[in-house]
């Protein structure tokens, strides 16, 4: 069995059949995260997905250089906050197309965001556009998901 989850990667996962049945282990793993995708079989012989997220984790370095990192020609989410994952915003942008671009977070990085951009609080969300344009700023994925234009 494999499951995917986004760019993140794909893991395979064997077990010995004991107590466990296949269809359970399956819904196990797809509660984990809802982006995931499980597909049985042989590890060779499973199709890779073909609409992955298109999700990279970038290191503020002392400085937010937004820009640099934007993905051309797609909408682009920049998401602060700690290192834990936000499956509700990855769904979403896997579903419309969007890219995410997460920094973490956290001690003089939080002054410098503050500094930067006014943001007292984490998640904290820009909303950019497929030119690269700044659309918005929120708190929430309800307010990223209004903020992105279709």
């Amino acid at each position: 069995m494999r499951y995917h989850g986004g760019t993140r990667g794909s893991v395979t996962l064997r077990y010995r059949r004991t107590e466990t049945t296949l269809e359970e282990l399956v819904r196990a793993v797809e509660r984990v995260n809802p982006v995931y995708r499980v597909t049985v079989g042989d590890p060779t012989r499973v199709p890779a997905p073909t609409d992955d997220l298109d999700f990279r984790l970038i290191s503020s370095g002392g400085a937010y250089e937004i820009p640099s990192h934007l993905a051309r020609g797609k909408v682009t989410i920049v998401q602060f906050g700690d290192d834990g994952a936000d499956w509700k915003l990855e769904a979403l942008a896997q579903k419309e197309g969007w890219a995410i671009r997460k920094i973490i977070v956290s001690g003089e990085a939080q002054v410098q965001l503050e500094r930067d951009f006014g943001a007292k609080r984490l998640p904290y969300y820009r909303v950019y556009d497929r030119e690269g344009i700044f659309r918005g700023e929120g708190r929430t994925v309800e307010e990223v998901n209004r903020l992105c234009p279709r």
